[in-house]
């Protein structure tokens, strides 16, 4: 008698012989108990999970000769169940869908539903991969499926349910079948080898169901070519040997190495496995399994007992899962993801390894994403970083996020005092000029010969530097404040101040010109009285002089913006995403002025 595979020897002839599915069975089983069993059934689920035979054991159930009636305990020995079980019952009818998928195949049922089933109680279509149905085939289908007679039960298994017409799907009673478990599957297959009188090891039986990725009938076809090697006695290597399985020391191997940031160990690996003879793509598969494991158990500890893994495997993985943070398994994880995906497709396995293992080596020590944002709002709003530990800023650095005090000539007065008033008593002293260049007394009078003829009167004293003479006009005329701004000082003392304007159409519009020198005048006698004496000089294209305050506040601007740009390229955070991002150019570029920064009170 020629070998009966284990997937065909012990198919469920009943209920309690489906694994996995308990959701489903006992479902039917209730409504067979209740007489409500609906007349199209949609089974759909991944392979191997007992679609096809629960539509079998269901049609025992209904034409079992044991009973009077349906049962949901079919008996599985009268020429009824034998039938069905052997596939050659006359009224159970078992479709291809991928075979008939054309609409003269559905034609055909359709005529011959109208017949009374020959010796079943009732006339029953099992439509394997029916989402392989022609349109046209599920349109004729439609009228039958929804009012079939009385005699005539539909079951309908799928992959695929989404390809289902919604008219089709809105006309059955869908039932989903789940992927079964490594656990379930282990056990499963240590009853049958029992029965085979077999004996294995119960790493081999965790490694067989962890490979069989919740299919019944995948794991038992592993099992038979596990047999056909070892014979009475399956061990762990004997699996690992059949499979083409790197054993899970390599795993650990690469994942230390991955670790310790050590280059040579990890591709050493990797040519070991490849003079082996091992399937670099299974091997991806299985790497990403062991990553994805790591990542779960440190992340969760209490995730290792639900592995599925031999208890020498779970204590490993527990150690190891511990030399490094959760974050950089997840980095790890998520490359071989993406790795894995290349492997798979590409021509040259190996490289693909490689390449993707080379990645996680570059990868930086992770850090949290909290911190990083934390880092980069401390450096948008110029603040220290904080205190390793302790939560706190340090001491800003000097001169980070101050302005320096100008030379005596403009002193800080604009900025922290408000400008001096006028007293209507000169003194016996009054100040000598001062040279705002160098912030001394000039050696004379700067004034020409006829302007000493005309001095001051007894009206006002000038303010005592140009800075606040110049601040006066910023709530009065904003037209002239601004040109102000622009204006290089030359001397001020003695009732006089002496100003170049710059060759510009705007400074010639408020200041040089006869109508704006007469603005200007009329300005100066409202604020400081009407003694004091304003002389305006065109500057010469080019010319050298003090400079403006408008300019000085875009060089100490420029200044701030530069130091900014420094100390942001040496911080920290930066320094991370450098890192984070593999070497990649992260630029480094100041806010806007934040209020009461440099030069705002302007």
């Amino acid at each position: 008698m020629s070998y009966l595979v284990l997937a065909r020897k012990y198919r469920p002839g009943a209920f309690e012989e489906i694994i996995g599915q308990r959701h489903v069975t006992r479902t039917l089983q209730n409504a067979i108990r209740k007489g409500k069993v609906h007349h199209a059934f949609l089974f759909t689920g991944t392979r191997g999970v007992g679609k096809t035979t629960t539509a079998r054991v269901l049609a025992k159930a209904l034409c079992c000769l044991d009973s009077d009636g349906p049962t949901d305990t079919p008996c599985g020995r009268c020429e009824m169940c034998r039938a069905i079980s052997a596939g050659n019952a006359v009224d159970i009818n078992e479709i291809d869908g991928a075979s008939n998928n054309s609409v003269n195949d559905i034609r055909d049922l359709r005529d011959n539903v109208q017949y009374r089933p020959q010796h079943a109680r009732f006339k029953i279509y099992i439509i394997d991969e029916v989402h392989m149905l022609s349109t046209a085939a599920f349109n004729a289908l439609l009228k039958t499926l929804e009012e079939p007679p009385e005699h005539v039960k539909f079951m309908f298994a799928t992959t695929e349910s989404h390809k289902i017409p919604q008219t089709i799907l809105s006309r059955c009673q869908r039932y989903d079948f789940k992927s079964v478990s490594a656990v379930e599957l282990a056990e499963h297959l240590r009853g049958l080898l029992e029965r085979e009188g077999v004996s294995v090891s119960e790493g081999a039986l965790a490694t067989i169901g962890r490979l069989a990725r919740g299919s019944v009938r995948d794991s038992l076809s592993l099992t038979d070519s596990v047999i056909a090697y070892a014979g009475e006695s399956v061990s762990e290597e004997d699996v690992r040997t059949v499979l083409g399985l790197a054993d899970a020391a390599v795993f650990e191997r690469i994942v230390r190495a991955l670790v310790d940031r050590n280059g040579p160990e990890v591709f050493r690996a990797v040519e070991e496995l490849a003079d082996y003879g091992h399937d670099i793509r299974q091997f991806g598969n299985d790497f990403l399994e062991y990553l994805r494991d790591l990542t779960l158990v440190r992340s969760h500890p209490a995730a290792a007992e639900r592995l599925g893994r031999p208890d020498t495997e779970v204590r490993a993985l527990t150690e190891l899962s511990q030399k490094a943070d959760p974050s950089e398994w997840i980095a790890w994880f998520d490359l071989m993801v993406e790795g894995q995906e290349r492997i798979a497709r590409s021509e040259q396995a190996r490289y693909m390894l490689e390449l993707t293992l080379a990645k996680m080596l570059q990868l930086g020590r992770m850090r949290p994403v909290d911190d990083l944002l934390a880092g980069l709002s401390r450096l948008a709003r110029n603040l220290p970083p904080e205190s390793a530990g302790t939560g706190r800023t340090s001491a800003p650095p000097p001169g980070a996020g101050t302005r320096p005090a100008r030379s005596k000539a403009v002193s800080e007065t604009r900025t922290t005092t408000p400008a001096p008033e006028f007293p209507t008593d000169p003194g016996p002293d009054p100040e000598p000029p001062i040279d705002i260049r160098t912030g001394k007394p000039m050696p004379g009078d700067p004034l020409p010969e006829k302007d000493r003829a005309n001095p001051p009167g007894e009206g006002a004293r000038p303010p005592a530097d140009w800075e606040g003479f110049v601040e006066r006009f910023k709530t009065e005329s904003r037209a002239l404040w601004s040109a102000l701004m622009t204006c290089r000082p030359l001397a001020i003392g003695n009732g006089r101040v002496r100003f170049e304007y710059p060759d510009t159409p705007v400074a010639f519009e408020q200041i040089g010109s006869p109508e704006g020198g007469r603005r200007l005048q009329e300005a100066v006698g409202e604020l400081f009285g009407k003694t004091l004496i304003v002389e305006a000089v065109r500057g010469a294209a080019g010319s050298v002089g003090a400079p403006s305050l408008a300019e000085q506040d875009r060089a100490e601007a420029r200044r701030l913006r530069e130091q900014a740009v420094e100390r942001g390229k040496k911080d920290e955070t930066v320094t991370l995403l450098r890192e984070v991002f593999e070497g990649g150019k992260v630029k480094v570029t100041p806010l806007a002025a934040a209020p009461g920064a440099a030069g705002s009170k302007r």
